[in-house]
């Protein structure tokens, strides 16, 4: 009997399937395409759900860069126009235009 049972578990031990490197690659496609998955889904709820910034009554109408740090801006908040500098840190008012400039386009 002790002779049947060695004899079954030596067959049994056989016959476990051999790995192959087609199997790792297969399970390594898979994981990549899991994780690809996953991120797909984080940005898509992202997207959808985290609030979103809407352009509001301030609008660049155009900039001209003067400098590596300094450029000046024509900002439009509603009907009015002004020209702003800005360098670094620091923002100020060149003018308020009295007729609007008109934009590009």
């Amino acid at each position: 009997m002790i002779g049947w049972l060695f004899s079954a578990a030596t067959v049994a031990a056989d016959q476990t399937p051999m790995v192959t490197p087609g199997d790792k690659l297969g399970t390594l496609v898979l994981s990549l395409m899991g994780v690809v998955a996953l991120l797909v889904g984080v940005l898509y709820f992202a997207r959808r759900h985290m609030p979103q910034f809407k352009a509001g009554p301030i609008k660049v109408v155009a900039q001209q860069q003067l400098g590596t740090r300094a450029k000046l801006v024509l900002v439009e908040v509603g009907e009015e126009q002004m020209l702003v500098s800005v360098a670094g840190n620091e923002v100020r008012l060149i003018k308020a235009l009295d007729k609007p400039v008109k934009e590009n386009g």
